[in-house]
Formats: structure tokens, sequence, C-alpha cells
């Protein structure tokens, strides 16, 4: 335990005031940190009009470190080490972004990122009965993944989502009493016309 000033930067006295030996009072633990080619990345995310995103998430890539934007739609890293790094950016209903910047000892990167909205479309289809093909009205069809979205089929028994998030793979269920329910795992949805 250290009484009065004493000079940080200086280990000899530092060591010389430290015991090894255990005290049931007091804690003997010591943090040095190193900072010595390590450097900063820091900076915004923005939509495509140049509104800020808060609660963005960005994770330095290669490891377990990650961040969200604060209310000022700030984030920061504030170890990093040297050399070529890659960060990333991801928030619903963005595309995600990745950049690659040279992080300098000493120095802070700014990395900012400008996101895509992702592209909604419209999901389109009809459910029939397997034994006469007649269109069934009044049931739950349902899509799951990216977002989750459930409509009900009309008198002929057509569907119709609205706003579906584009480039990705959702799970569709449809249930009808006294017919075995129907699931697909991989309904992919891509730009353009969705007609299941």
């Amino acid at each position: 335990y250290l009484y009065g000033a004493v000079d940080l930067t200086d280990a000899a006295t530092l060591n010389t005031h430290y015991s090894l030996s255990v005290n049931a009072n007091l804690p003997n633990t010591i943090f040095h940190r190193n900072t010595s080619g390590m450097g900063e990345i820091a900076g915004h995310v923005y939509d495509t009009a140049g509104v800020v995103i808060e609660g963005a998430n960005i994770e330095l890539i290669g490891t377990t470190a990650n961040v969200q934007t604060d209310r000022d739609v700030f984030y920061k890293f504030a170890v990093v080490p040297q050399g070529n790094q890659s960060v990333e950016a991801v928030m619903f209903g963005y595309n995600d972004k990745r950049i690659d910047t040279a992080v300098i000892q000493g120095g802070q990167t700014t990395v900012d990122f400008i996101m895509q909205p992702k592209p909604q479309v419209t999901v389109t289809g009809k459910v029939v009965r397997s034994d006469n093909m007649n269109g069934i009205a009044g049931i739950n069809v349902i899509l799951e993944g990216y977002d989750d979205y459930i409509v009900v089929t009309d008198a002929q028994g057509k569907f119709n989502f609205t706003g579906v998030y584009a480039n990705e793979t959702y799970k569709m269920i449809v249930e009808y009493p006294h017919f075995v329910t129907y699931i697909n795992e991989n309904v992919a949805i891509s730009e353009g016309a969705n007609n299941l």
C-alpha cells in the first residue's frame, strides 16, 4: 500500500512499495495498462439522408469488442491494435456496412458509416386445399425471420404481405384445422416480385 505522492512512472519505486504477500484487509492487485502499439477508432453513423442513427451496433472484426452509438450518435473503441482493422455497423432495417481502415499508434482514426436502408417488398400468394385446389379464406399466413409478419387470407385464399425486408430468408407457416401444417423454412425473399 502506498502512502503519499509517488511517481507512477518510476517502476523501481513502485515495485519496492508493493509486497507480494497476501493481506486479508487490502487487495494486492496492480494493473498496468500498456498502450504502446495502440490507437483509437471513433466515428458516427448516418443514413443516406445524413440523419444520425442512434443505437447502431459497431463491431471491431476479429475481436469480441463492440459498442453502440450513443445519444450523440458517436461511438469509440479506445484501445485498438495499430495496423489494418475492420469495423462493421449493424442496425435493424439497414444493410450491414463493413469498412477497412488503418490504425496508427497513439492516433485516433475516424470511421463514419453511411447506412443504406434494406429494401422492402410486397410478397403475395394463395393458399389452396390440396384435395380440390379451392382457395382457403380466413387463415393465418406467417413469415418469421429478419422481421415477423402475419396476414389473413381473403375470400379467394390470397394473401399480401407489404413492407417485407428483402434479401433475407424466412420461415413460412400456414395452419388450417384438420389439415397438415405447411412449413417452409427456406423462403428466400428477393428484391422485385415475390409470389409464393
